[in-house]
């Protein structure tokens, strides 16, 4: 649910339009975003404390071009993460 709420809250869709932008994948590879190509919090076990400061790396390594295990086809020139009760999601942008 928090995904849905950022995707409105950050202004990628308008109000509502949530399940559409992820029914025709624009928040993977392909698509308009790509959200947690690292695998998002379940793959980090979700550690409290430790996940907030996972996802701000996570974002480093992909704007220095270090993330090797995320594939790719245009450079992120620009990352954001929010954070909706204490929950970080992190989404690097290849627009410019």
């Amino acid at each position: 649910m928090n995904e849905v709420l950022c995707y409105e809250a950050l202004g990628l869709v308008e109000e509502g339009g949530a399940e559409q932008f992820i029914l025709n994948g624009d928040n993977t590879y392909g698509g308009r975003v790509v959200v947690n190509p690292s695998g998002g919090l379940l793959s980090k076990g979700h550690p409290l404390g430790a996940t907030g400061l996972a996802q701000c790396a996570e974002l480093v390594w992909q704007l220095r071009g270090d993330a090797a295990h995320v594939r790719w086809t245009v450079q992120p020139s620009l990352c954001s993460t929010t954070s909706a009760s204490a929950v970080p999601e992190s989404s690097p942008s290849t627009k410019r």
